[in-house]
């Protein structure tokens, strides 16, 4: 999995959805990236985030992290079956220049971008995300990787 991928999409998705949170994006994200499952969504404490919280409050942060990991891992999945004969460098940089906007751009097609929603209502789903937030974060996801360069 390309943890900086999803790094970065799971950041450019919080200055969408939730821009209080980016000045604890790196420390949330370092956290969850070390050990997904001892970060919790919901309700931020010392314990869940192994660091200082001034306030609690509930953030969203780990669960566009989880939701852009799953996502740059369905795409990596299906870049993989449908460029078999291509490297695993290769495909690693498809994805990098998709999510960094650089040419040659990566073209999602419709059932590719069907399995990023189909990942992200999942994800969302087991994150015990509501509905309607669920759903903005799959547009925002869906947005950022099919904006033109």
């Amino acid at each position: 999995m390309d943890e900086q991928a999803a790094r970065t999409l799971a950041q450019a998705v919080v200055a969408d959805l939730a821009p209080q949170e980016l000045p604890l994006f790196g420390p949330i994200s370092r956290a969850w990236f070390a050990n997904p499952d001892r970060v919790r969504d919901g309700p931020a404490t010392d314990d869940t985030l192994g660091f200082g919280v001034a306030e609690a409050a509930t953030i969203l942060t780990p669960v566009i992290l989880a939701v852009a990991t799953r996502v740059v891992a369905v795409l990596a999945e299906d870049f993989s079956q449908s460029m078999i004969n291509i490297t695993a460098n290769e495909i690693a940089e498809r994805i990098k220049n998709l999510l960094h906007h650089k040419t040659p751009r990566v073209v999602l097609s419709k059932a590719q971008l069907a399995l990023v929603r189909q990942a992200v209502q999942q994800t969302a789903k087991e994150r015990k995300l509501p509905g309607a937030e669920a759903e903005k974060l799959a547009r925002s996801i869906a947005a950022h990787l099919t904006e033109k360069a």
